[in-house]
Order: structure tokens, then C-alpha cells, then sequence
């Protein structure tokens, strides 16, 4: 499992794009918009430059870090954040029935594991 901070990185395949390698929703993720109420097979939208698929929008992704309020005190090397609320884990990446704001690359969101 990935950490956040290699998740992120592999998300924005190194670039500074609002979804996974584009800045245009539609082109990379299934939605709230688009999804209609269902996941769907992967790789069917664009890759990002890394040639990774879906890491914007159709399922949540897990990360291996603990929940924690802020990213901002997180390990700058890449680890995994393993203290703080390891009850609670991240997910990433939004899915077929969230709003925009949850497929970004930045958007995190703490959920009990």
C-alpha cells in the first residue's frame, strides 16, 4: 500500500494538475456528474502522465498513513505517517459519487479503518 505523500506524487505524476494528470475532470474520473451510481472498469478514462489510471474519482483509494488533521508536520521523505489517530486511515482519490472537490490530487479524507 502506498504511502500518502507516493500516492500524491504517483496522482500528479509530477506535475501540478487539480485531477490525475489534467485539470479537466471529465477527461480522468468517474464522479457524482458521470458515474451513474455505479463503479466502473478501470482504465476506461484517461492515463496521467505516469500512465496510471483512476487515481482521480471511481473508488476510494486507501494510503497507509494514520488520520491525522493536518498533512502539514508529515514526514517530507515520502514514509508513511504512522502515528497521531491509527484507529482512523486516509483514502484518496474520491469516487463515482463524490462532488469534484473530493477526486483532486490534494483532497484527503480521514476515515475509520
Amino acid at each position: 500500500m502506498p504511502s500518502e505523500a507516493e500516492w500524491e506524487y504517483a496522482s500528479r505524476a509530477g506535475g501540478r494538475h487539480q485531477y490525475c494528470g489534467s485539470d479537466t475532470i471529465d477527461s480522468v474520473a468517474w464522479y457524482g456528474s458521470n458515474g451513474g451510481d455505479a463503479t466502473h472498469r478501470a482504465g476506461t478514462k484517461s492515463a496521467n502522465g505516469f500512465g496510471l489510471h483512476d487515481l482521480s474519482g471511481n473508488v476510494w483509494e486507501w494510503v497507509q498513513d494514520c488520520r491525522n488533521a493536518s498533512y502539514a508536520v508529515a514526514p517530507g521523505d515520502g514514509r508513511a505517517w504512522e502515528s497521531g489517530d491509527c484507529v482512523g486511515r486516509v483514502l484518496r482519490g474520491g469516487s463515482w459519487i463524490n462532488s469534484p472537490q473530493f477526486t483532486r490530487s490534494a483532497n484527503r479524507h480521514g476515515f475509520q479503518a
